[in-house]
């Protein structure tokens, strides 16, 4: 669904593309906010456990070598929090649901809890422990 003027690849007629990998937890993040904000994208699954993500063709879009990776047009985002914090900057004719409906301080702990995760899922990550209105 793209707003008024784009079109329905989104601004200037750029399409989304995903590279994921469909059990990947930072994966699965980034098509959430995609699919939350109904965006149509296309997809391409990479396998980890073939490495497809260490072949030359994925490593020319992402030398990381990580997923998730979503490309519009010129740009490339490797890091599942920035792609949907982009998607959601981007693409403003609708909001993901934890920011229509919480209240500042919900919505500055959900941020402090997405962006508390490293985007290396596989590598061990931080847990977002601090409740709001708890001292520490």
């Amino acid at each position: 669904m793209a707003a008024e003027g784009e079109g329905d690849d989104g601004p200037r007629g750029n399409k989304l593309v995903l590279y994921h990998f469909c059990t990947s937890f930072y994966s699965q993040k980034a098509r959430l906010a995609l699919i939350e904000k109904c965006l149509k994208y296309e997809e391409h699954d990479v396998s980890l456990p073939l490495n497809e993500n260490t072949e030359p063709w994925f490593m020319r879009i992402n030398p990381s070598g990580e997923v998730p990776v979503l490309v519009h047009g010129e740009k490339i985002l490797a890091d599942a929090n920035s792609i949907i914090d982009y998607i959601e900057e981007t693409f403003t004719d609708a909001s993901l649901i934890f920011t229509q409906f919480c209240d500042p301080v919900e919505r500055s702990f959900v941020t402090l809890c997405t962006k508390a995760r490293p985007s290396r899922g596989h590598k061990g990550g931080k847990t977002c422990s601090v409740l709001p209105g708890d001292p520490g």
